[in-house]
């Protein structure tokens, strides 16, 4: 059986570390600039306002937790596809021998692909969210043999494609509910990762503005000084780069984090608005919006998504209880598959104790629930 490859050589690494070196000595610098001018002069000075040592306090709040958010998304994994049998596949496994598609998801999934279908009634909109596979390849599935399930052949070995799973050629594996490669930290986020990312720049933005409210007095000083050539340029140029290295930040971090933020309450990843949303084909736009609706559970449970069930820890940067949500957006479980031997791991076409008479335009609730079972 072939292995997983190693990693990429070291020298493929190289470029792939100056975004995060530029962010640490930028941070660095303006960080040093800022306690050395002004943090601990605040601090001492009897004449510092309530309001000034507030701000101050606030700003290291902050300012520590978009640290603690930036390495917590480095080493946490964002999520791949499980190493078992239950996933692995072959060119022509179809993955009916473990998935059990019952005649009315078969037939539901072949109406997902035809162009210019739409679930337009709720109570269609609830089947669709309820199949295991909405993100499916262009060829019609077979009502006999099941449907064309999206396959990972970069991976090895190769494996079936959960629902908004992407092949990372950065990881050289497909990770689940991945939203980008983040250049500044030089990792992939994805399905577990999301929230400290989210969390990093909501800290990083506030704490850059906390940064410039506080410091704007002394720059505006130092920024005179320069202007006119007075002594202590030595001090004052510093104190200038570092204010103005901010507001440079501040102003990209801003939109950078109303559009995460949208994309969280509106459960899109920057990979489904960027290729699917935004793309000039109407069938990849139409595709997309049907898979959406089976991503989509309202503003508040999109966030539960992302950051968790448990409220009180939104804001922290600690592992969420996803409420037994894995990333795959597949409604089977593998323990079944498992109790089968190899040889017992066959498509009949059918489930027992399910009708698969039943057509996609039954109204039997029967016809609507999922089949996990064994042969």
């Amino acid at each position: 059986m072939p292995t997983k490859p190693g990693p990429p050589p070291i020298s493929n690494h190289v470029p792939g570390r100056f975004p995060p070196l530029l962010f640490l000595l930028t941070n660095v610098f303006a960080y040093s600039v800022y306690l050395g001018f002004y943090g601990l002069n605040a601090w001492r000075s009897p004449g510092t306002s309530s309001w000034q040592i507030f701000a101050l306090v606030a700003f290291h709040m902050t300012y520590a937790m978009m640290i603690i958010c930036y390495l917590r998304m480095i080493i946490t994994k964002p999520g791949s596809v499980p190493d078992t049998p239950f996933w692995a596949c072959t060119e022509d496994d179809n993955g009916a021998d473990r998935f059990l598609f019952t005649r009315d998801e078969v037939e539901l999934m072949s109406k997902i692909v035809e162009p210019g279908f739409f679930p337009c009634t709720e109570p269609l909109r609830q089947r669709v969210r309820q199949l295991p596979f909405v993100e499916l390849k262009q060829s019609i599935p077979n009502v006999d043999t099941g449907p064309y399930i999206r396959k990972c052949v970069k991976c090895q070995p190769p494996h079936f494609k959960p629902d908004r799973t992407h092949h990372c050629s950065r990881l050289g594996q497909c990770v689940l509910a991945m939203d980008h490669f983040c250049a500044f930290a030089n990792t992939t986020v994805g399905f577990y990762n999301r929230k400290f990312f989210v969390l990093f720049l909501v800290y990083a933005f506030v704490s850059t503005v906390l940064f410039l409210v506080t410091f704007v007095e002394r720059a505006k000083t130092s920024f005179s000084n320069a202007v006119y050539l007075q002594q202590g340029l030595g001090t004052d140029i510093p104190v200038v780069c570092a204010f103005l290295a901010v507001v440079v930040v501040s102003v990209g971090l801003l939109p950078f984090t109303l559009f995460h933020l949208y994309a969280v309450l509106n459960a899109v990843t920057t990979i489904e608005f960027r290729e699917k949303h935004g793309s000039s084909h109407a069938d990849i736009r139409r595709r997309s919006l049907l898979a959406h609706v089976k991503f989509d559970k309202g503003y508040y449970g999109n966030v539960v998504d992302v950051f968790g069930t448990q409220f009180y820890f939104w804001l922290l940067p600690v592992q969420s209880d996803f409420g037994g949500a894995n990333g795959l957006y597949c409604c089977r479980d593998e323990f079944p598959y498992h109790l089968l031997s190899p040889s017992s791991r066959s498509w009949s076409g059918t489930v027992p104790g399910f009708d698969h008479r039943k057509s996609l335009t039954s109204s039997s609730p029967s016809s609507q629930l999922l089949a996990i079972g064994l042969p």
